[in-house]
């Protein structure tokens, strides 16, 4: 069980993007005993994961959205 939120916020270079986890939240268990149920190598694999994730996606939403767009906005190249 756990918890997780996705904070976006727009910046003049595109959108930045926050993930928090809450491992454990829900479970009514103490910390103590969480962090012997819950192994480090959990919240790293989460992070490896979201670190690939995004890469992907920075690489395929933005000629994505162009194309589904192209007949309606103008493409703004980025030099």
């Amino acid at each position: 069980m756990g918890r997780m939120a996705h904070i976006a916020r727009d910046t003049p270079d595109g959108m930045v993007l926050r993930s928090r986890f809450w491992l454990g939240a829900g479970t009514g268990l103490p910390p103590e005993q969480l962090e012997q149920i819950i192994p480090g190598s959990t919240g790293l694999g989460l992070m490896q994961h979201a670190l690939t994730e995004f890469t992907f996606l920075s690489r395929i939403l933005p000629p994505l959205y162009a194309a589904e767009n192209r007949d309606t906005e103008a493409v703004v190249l980025p030099w």
